[in-house]
């Protein structure tokens, strides 16, 4: 099982995080973004991707993540717990300017 939990965060203006999952591999996009009249987002380009591969995660372990290619780290934790689920914390930024803050966000996936 994976638990995945988006932390809300004011992000960078333009900019927001989208992620995706291959059993425990995490793709974590940068997306460039453009907002028309009143703030409401018309178009999001995606400007660089990156994986996080937590397959190999013991039951107990921590991971220490280091981006080598995003330029800001999405991923606030990563942790296999003692019945080997992952749960893995990212940032789901937003912008203050548009939008109210989101509320956390969970989601249990298999993996």
């Amino acid at each position: 099982m994976i638990e995945l939990s988006r932390i809300p965060q004011a992000g960078l203006p333009d900019a927001a995080f989208d992620y995706a999952w291959r059993g425990r591999v995490l793709t974590a996009t940068l997306y460039h973004v453009e907002r028309g009249e009143g703030g409401a987002v018309v178009r999001q380009t995606p400007i660089v991707s990156e994986d996080f591969d937590f397959s190999g995660l013991a039951a107990g372990d921590v991971a220490q993540i280091e981006p080598q290619v995003l330029p800001v780290n999405p991923v606030v934790s990563a942790l296999c717990d003692e019945s080997g689920d992952l749960h893995v914390q990212v940032v789901r930024w937003y912008d203050p300017q548009y939008e109210a803050a989101p509320t956390l966000e969970k989601e249990v996936l298999d993996g």
